[in-house]
């Protein structure tokens, strides 16, 4: 296994997903590395969970990129466009890590299992109606790659939300009694039609963990 290739599984033990800086597979149960050459199926490489794209007025039209962090991207390049990831129900611990590219400053990311989203090019997040303070995070309208990774642990009675902005710690929180992960759209918002708010960018290697990565996990991740 050499670091900086991909290696797909059909999701069956001892299945390894190796990122740009080696694997992180512990946990793993959804891997979208968005590496389609056409069509509006995403398909989960680790678990059964494939997405699909949807509309709000138009015939879909995903666009996939050759050019991603790893292989291919998937991109929004017009309005009315979302993603739909069912995923995997998990109750307790998670961690979403995803990359993102877009030059909007105010835009929807993900809505579902938490809210989040650009204000002025900086993330705001929301889960189970609880906000994260977000201290120290960079602007991410620059129109260059960026990773994030929301991390929700409960162990020990912990309520603890916490957001990574490319391999640093940039918000935390206390979130609901109870979280859970249960799947989510991209580029969506909940604005009522007919001028709901969507995202105009690219996503690339989404993965879903059953567990709370640690922050040099997350760092890998980002290598």
């Amino acid at each position: 296994l050499e670091p900086g290739a991909s290696y797909f599984g059909d999701g069956s033990a001892g299945t390894v997903i190796v990122g740009s800086n080696g694997p992180v597979e512990k946990g793993l149960v959804s891997y979208y590395p968005l590496d389609e050459a056409g069509g509006s199926v995403i398909h989960d490489r680790q678990g059964p969970f494939n997405g699909k794209f949807e509309t709000f007025m138009n015939p879909p039209k995903p666009r996939w990129q050759r050019s991603g962090i790893l292989g291919g991207a998937m991109e929004f390049a017009e309005p009315g466009v979302s993603a739909r990831l069912p995923g995997a129900k998990i109750a307790g611990d998670f961690s979403v890590s995803f990359w993102l590219r877009t030059s909007k400053s105010d835009e929807p990311l993900i809505l579902g299992t938490f809210d989040l989203f650009l204000c002025q090019g900086i993330p705001k997040l929301i889960f189970g109606g609880w906000p994260m303070t977000i201290k120290d995070c960079p602007r991410l309208d620059d129109g260059s790659w960026h990773h994030l990774a929301f991390v929700w642990d409960q162990s020990g009675g912990k309520r603890a939300m916490s957001l990574f902005a490319d391999g640093n710690l940039a918000g935390t929180g206390t979130g609901p009694g109870e979280g859970s992960f249960e799947g989510f759209a991209l580029g969506m918002s909940n604005q009522p039609i007919p001028e709901p708010k969507c995202f105009i960018g690219s996503f690339d290697e989404i993965r879903v963990y059953n567990r709370r990565l640690s922050p040099e996990e997350v760092k890998i991740l980002t290598d």
